[in-house]
């Protein structure tokens, strides 16, 4: 009896050992939280220190806790580096863009990640267009457009997303959703090798803005500083997250056509979101399980079915006996 006690419970013990570890590994989703790399909201003033600029000025707005140009055409840096290679990189930031009739002032914002001659991927807003540039300054670099115009007279809070994936792919969205055009043009999966070359390999890049416009504020008879403008573009809530796994695959966004309301005014798109939930990318992504998990769940069953019988002929045997 002391012997088949004993039989009895190696057996258990042996099923135990294969089965329950290897079933819960496979049946337990892996969740990619992210490394938060960046994130600033600009309620304090002394994170200017973390920018440096080549041309103009990037002040802190301590009234509004905002992140804004004090002349035109200026543009800034973080000087934090961010490392691309074998990572996804999400860069969120929300944005403002000043609206003016006067041609001479042409509000435009520039946003993207580049290194330290300039060079990587920005999204630059103008009155007609959205382009994709492969060089922050100056009108060189140009790869492709959107018409979704995003300058309007009603100022609006609208957020920037830009996913710099794993397999060296750029997709630009706002307010959730894919820059796209009636020509086809879509700013989803576009090859950042193609864009810049530098993303071949080991690019290092800098999350870099600018912006041009602004008003030129009148100073008092006899002021003989230098010239003070005021505008009403800003950025803030900054944020870039690194991420192991690549972004989950999405389908591709309908074009929009030349006769549906524009997306950013005041009727509805008829464009369908990219995805329900617009934060997704900042929340991770689940690796998918393989196809094993059921079976292995089943051999675990099977074995346990198996063992079972070999006691009971067991047990039965030392009976006969």
């Amino acid at each position: 009896m002391k012997k088949l006690f004993a039989l009895i419970t190696s057996v258990i013990m042996t099923v135990a050992l294969f089965a329950f570890p290897i079933t819960a590994s496979a049946d337990e989703p892996v969740e990619d939280t992210g490394t938060v790399l960046v994130d600033i909201d600009f309620s304090d003033s002394t994170v200017i220190d973390d920018f440096g600029g080549t041309w103009g000025a990037w002040i802190i707005d301590e009234t509004n806790e905002v992140f804004r140009p004090e002349s035109p055409w200026s543009n800034t840096k973080l000087n934090q580096a961010i490392e691309f290679e074998g990572k996804r990189i999400v860069l969120t930031v929300d944005f403002v863009i000043e609206y003016t009739e006067d041609p001479n002032l042409m509000p435009a914002l520039t946003i993207g990640m580049t290194n330290s001659e300039g060079r990587g991927a920005v999204i630059r807003f103008l009155i007609d267009n959205e382009s994709l540039y492969s060089h922050a300054f100056g009108t060189s670099g140009w790869f492709m457009d959107s018409q979704w115009k995003f300058i309007q007279e009603e100022l609006t809070v609208r957020t920037l997303e830009m996913t710099f994936d794993i397999d060296k792919t750029l997709t630009v969205k706002v307010d959730g959703e894919v820059l796209t055009h009636s020509n086809g043009n879509s700013m989803s999966k576009v090859n950042l090798v193609d864009l810049y070359e530098g993303f071949a390999e080991d690019f290092v890049g800098y999350f870099t803005v600018m912006a041009s416009g602004g008003k030129e504020v009148e100073q008092e008879e006899g002021y003989q500083g230098p010239d003070v403008y005021t505008t009403d573009t800003y950025i803030d809530n900054l944020k870039i997250v690194a991420y192991d796994t690549p972004a989950s695959e999405e389908d591709p966004p309908a074009p929009v056509q030349p006769d549906d309301p524009d997306p950013s005014g005041d009727e509805p798109s008829q464009v369908e979101p990219s995805t329900p939930n617009n934060n997704e990318p900042l929340n991770g992504n689940n690796v998918e399980k393989g196809g094993c998990g059921s079976a292995i769940s089943g051999f675990s069953i099977a074995a346990l079915v198996l063992a079972s019988g070999t006691t009971i002929a067991v047990f039965r045997k030392k009976k006969e006996k």
